[in-house]
């Protein structure tokens, strides 16, 4: 889910401190999601996939607004 967000900034060529920190904050999720999945720990393995799910959510909203922004 999170690749056709990243790939259209990339392309766009959409670099600021919100692109950088949802991708730093969405792998560090994914790192903090396996180590949970692999402990069996369950409420932080929730929590790391919400903060996942809410780093997708802002890299698409970025990358909307880039496009928008880009057709007008």
């Amino acid at each position: 889910m999170v690749l056709p967000p990243a790939v259209a900034l990339m392309v766009l060529g959409v670099d600021s401190v919100v692109v950088t920190g949802a991708a730093l904050a969405y792998a560090a999720a994914r790192v903090g999601f396996t180590l949970s999945y692999w402990s069996g720990v369950n409420r932080p393995r929730s929590l790391f996939w919400g903060v996942g799910m809410a780093m997708i959510a802002v890299l698409t909203a970025q990358a909307m607004v880039a496009v928008l922004a880009g057709w007008r």
